[in-house]
């Protein structure tokens, strides 16, 4: 869909929506009693003492670095434990506007996902990575969609996106396979081989090798058991 065709959406109806939007995700959450992941994220990028060390301990917690860059940088700030909601709260938020501002559907489309279970309850009360993986999602859409013109912009999202989550990973690599399809219109492929598109595509495969390389867990440490060690 060309970005003249997108449905607009009144000023005071987008307000509106995400007024009510903010509305219910900080009423939720001021019920919502913290579960041990959550708290654990924070635990993580609080107590490290050094950026090294916390790059050093992502292997065991089996995630990326963004969503911990995120919380220790809010609580260097605050040094309050409200950074964990605060932050899943605010980005959750941003992901509500860009989808009622952006979404190429109509209104009522952008608002099942803003009042849904995920978006007003999974991605947004509870505070985990996931919620940053979403946003980052959304951003790298509306940047593929200029990804001509600004292709450093699409590898700096797509970079973002992969160090939220292995899945926000691997959804990185389906939106790279996506780009290459370039190659297949002779209007965009000598677009695709410039080197600003080589760059920002470097970037995007860089974020992937990253958060693989941080997140991945040492041959030591085992995530389960064999069933042959269980009593019956």
């Amino acid at each position: 869909m060309k970005v003249e065709e997108r449905p607009r959406i009144n000023p005071a109806v987008l307000w509106t929506a995400l007024a009510g939007y903010v509305a219910l995700v900080a009423g939720l959450g001021f019920f919502h009693e913290m579960w041990r992941d959550e708290v654990r994220a924070l635990s993580v990028a609080r107590e490290m003492s050094s950026w090294g060390s916390l790059l050093s301990e992502l292997p065991l917690e089996g995630h990326p670095v963004l969503w911990y860059v995120v919380l220790r940088v809010g609580y260097a700030l605050t040094h309050s434990h409200f950074v964990l909601p605060a932050a899943a709260g605010i980005i959750a938020v941003a992901a509500a506007y860009l989808i009622l501002r952006y979404a190429p559907f109509p209104l009522w489309l952008r608002l099942l996902p803003i009042f849904g279970a995920f978006l007003g309850y999974e991605l947004s009360v509870s505070a985990r990575n996931y919620g940053l993986g979403v946003l980052l999602m959304l951003t790298s859409c509306l940047a593929f969609r200029r990804r001509t013109e600004s292709p450093a912009l699409l590898g700096i999202s797509l970079f973002l996106l992969a160090n939220t989550s292995i899945h926000a990973a691997m959804a990185t690599l389906v939106i790279l396979l996506y780009w290459l399809l370039d190659f297949r219109d002779s209007e965009r492929r000598a677009d695709i081989v410039s080197i600003k598109s080589i760059v920002g595509f470097a970037l995007a495969v860089g974020g992937v090798a990253f958060a693989i390389s941080t997140s991945s867990p040492p041959a030591d440490v085992s995530w389960s058991v064999s069933l042959t060690t269980l009593d019956y």
